[in-house]
């Protein structure tokens, strides 16, 4: 074998081997500050600072806060330490995917773009609560020819606290029945009818259940929706969603997002 095409190979594996993907990044934030100790509490504190760039502690109002990833996607599955991921020869960030399905929702009519519902069980003391936590969003996906078509994320994931802190941690998580949702995009069409579309169940991509695992994600672009360019200025919303899931902290509790 030809030395430059081996070392080319070479090359490709380890790359390979040293990728750390976005995802497994946030995990590995989570679990360290699981794993602090009772008397480090002002070092939990200090790894969450040193760690800003992908981390942030957010208020939520009624004394409770939570250490929230700077993105909440699909995506960062595929995204680099520096957000990044390609679509052909495009470089897609995912920060600012998220930036776009956060103005998504403040501009969208109906359930708006983006339903969460969450289930919290007190077992006291604030170190010991349990909360499951689903959330359902659209977004645009970019193809690789520049154009842009709707779909959904959804996720399912477990909380704990730490310093009565939520943090993410890894927990046996399950989707119950199969995730429905329906959008539409708004402004309307040139012939100015609606355009709703509803998900089929086998368009889903991704696991509905896991033993041990951060989030559930599951995504769909939808190939039967209308094609637009990405800078104009149409939006997903949705008009309605049925999902529902459980955590293994919550017990024999549901979680559910539910619109209308």
């Amino acid at each position: 074998m030809d030395n430059d095409i081996i070392q080319e190979k070479s090359y490709v594996e380890r790359s390979f081997k040293e990728f750390k993907s976005l995802e497994s990044i946030y995990n590995n934030i989570h679990t360290k500050l699981g794993e602090f100790e009772d008397d480090e509490e002002d070092s939990f504190f200090s790894f969450i600072n040193e760690n800003k760039k992908y981390v942030e502690l957010i208020d939520l109002g009624n004394q409770e806060q939570v250490v929230a990833n700077r993105t909440d996607l699909f995506q960062d599955k595929f995204a680099n330490e520096n957000f990044v991921f390609m679509i052909g020869d495009n470089h897609i960030d995912v920060r600012d995917i998220e930036d776009n399905s956060n103005e998504l929702q403040l501009r969208t009519p109906n359930c708006g773009s983006q339903i969460e519902g969450e289930t919290i069980v007190d077992k006291g003391g604030c170190k010991r609560d349990r909360k499951g936590h689903i959330r359902a969003k659209t977004l645009w996906y970019q193809r690789d020819d520049g154009q842009c078509v709707g779909g959904f994320n959804i996720r399912l994931k477990g909380q704990r606290k730490r310093f009565c802190i939520w943090i993410d941690y890894s927990t046996a998580l399950n989707y119950i029945g199969t995730p429905q949702m329906s959008i539409e995009y708004s402004p309307f069409f040139a012939n100015g009818t609606p355009v709703t579309i509803t998900t089929p169940p086998e368009v889903l991509s991704g696991d509905t259940s896991c033993s041990n695992c951060f989030r559930l994600r599951l995504k769909t672009v939808l190939d039967n929706a209308p094609l637009v360019g990405c800078d104009e200025d149409i939006s997903p919303f949705i008009t309605s969603t049925r999902i529902v899931g459980t955590t293994q902290g919550i017990g024999v509790a549901t979680v559910s997002a539910n619109c209308p």
